[in-house]
């Protein structure tokens, strides 16, 4: 038997509900009735539903900000700037280090020039593709 009041607002202004409901499985999980842990079906569904929940919403967390960096079409020009870095580092050139760190960290904060340097060029593609050098197709 499952009763629901009606909603009201606690002193937090916050919606509350306020559910009543049997005990029906309390037993399958182990736990007896005198002392145990009492588990109805909507106290489940509910804990469910919630679980789930959450680990979508995990997964999915701030996946519109990651995008820009996860999908870059051609990050060949990053990946050169950050060989650099490293090359500079072997030596402790840490002057010219510092320079190219310090320009790839303007890069990916800004986000057109990210876009500028990571989109496809149209032109190398297409002379590729004439040219006979794009031997994918």
């Amino acid at each position: 038997m499952i009763k629901f009041l009606a909603p009201f607002f606690n002193k937090n202004d916050e919606l509350s509900f306020i559910l009543i409901n049997d005990d029906v499985i309390s037993s399958f999980f182990g736990f007896n009735s005198d002392g145990g842990i009492p588990l109805s079906i909507v106290g489940i569904y509910a804990t469910l539903v919630w679980t789930v929940g959450k680990f979508i919403r995990i997964f999915f967390d701030k996946i519109s900000q990651r995008v820009i960096y996860e999908e870059m079409p051609e990050p060949s020009e990053l990946f050169e700037l950050c060989e650099g870095i490293y090359i500079y580092r072997n030596p402790r050139n840490l002057v010219e280090e510092n320079k190219l760190y310090d320009l790839l960290i303007r890069i990916l904060r800004s986000p057109e020039t990210l876009i500028k340097l990571t989109k496809l060029d149209h032109n190398k593609q297409t002379n590729g593709m004439i040219k006979g050098e794009n031997k994918n197709i």
